[in-house]
């Protein structure tokens, strides 16, 4: 019923697009350096970063959640669970800030290598508790990373990712390394 183009920002792209449960929609993209999308500006602190934007059932933006670091990250996939959950995964290198046009403060996630995020994000555009951290061994310089989310009908969340040197989950190891 409607289309929306984005004219300003080097370079952006949609990653993932669902319909929330009021009749809009959730976007999952990524973007270079700043991006414009009706009055929400967004700017990454270093080159590329993620979104999260939210648009009612005409398409106009609500509001919007940048993750960024020094370095790029990558947004990955975006689910929701029958129970309306809504969860985002990113990839990152580096230490990850995230801010939202409803709320000013920014936060801070510490990483130690490639990694991946799962975040939680509740319908208002806020990060409902610190994310899940995917990597391999904390103290290594491996990697675990996220390509993919899914819910079953019960709500349970799986991930779909690659891992070297071990799997561990908010510093809990999964899976030793061999």
């Amino acid at each position: 019923r409607w289309v929306q183009v984005s004219s300003e920002g080097k370079d952006h792209k949609v990653i993932r697009m669902i319909r929330s449960s009021s009749g809009g929609f959730w976007i999952l993209g990524e973007f270079f350096e700043t991006f414009t999308f009706q009055h929400i500006q967004l700017q990454a602190s270093g080159t590329q970063a993620a979104f999260l934007m939210s648009l009612d059932q005409d398409g106009k933006a609500l509001w919007a959640v940048t993750f960024s670091s020094s370095q790029d990250v990558f947004a990955k996939d975006l689910a929701m669970s029958s129970k309306g959950e809504i969860y985002l995964a990113l990839n990152a290198s580096q230490d990850v800030t995230w801010s939202s046009t409803v709320e000013e403060q920014k936060r801070f996630f510490p990483l130690k290598g490639r990694s991946g995020l799962v975040f939680n994000i509740e319908t208002q555009g806020k990060v409902v508790s610190t994310p899940y951290l995917i990597e391999s061994q904390p103290s290594s310089s491996g990697f675990g990373q996220i390509e993919s989310l899914h819910f079953d009908a019960q709500a349970n969340l799986y991930l779909c990712g690659s891992f070297n040197e071990g799997l561990w989950v908010n510093n809990q190891e999964i899976i030793k390394s061999s």
